[in-house]
């Protein structure tokens, strides 16, 4: 932890942004994806992480179109 943290606010911010961030990644499930795609030969991860690649470019699609999925 800097020491910034207890004395200067913008560290703090950033800093709890950064942890509000975390668990809301440990929530979704991201991690057990991780360990899921560590565990798996490179192909197979290699798979996983095309499939959250067109996930996230849907997304981005259905955002600018004004659709919510």
């Amino acid at each position: 932890m800097p020491v910034a943290y207890f004395f200067d606010d913008d560290p703090s911010k950033q800093i709890q942004t950064e942890l509000e961030l975390l668990g809301a990644v440990c929530n979704m499930g991201v991690s057990n994806i991780a360990l899921y795609a560590a565990n798996h030969r490179q192909t197979s991860s290699g798979t996983v992480s095309d499939i959250i690649d067109k996930l996230v470019k849907r997304e981005a699609l259905e955002r600018t179109d004004g659709r919510h999925g």
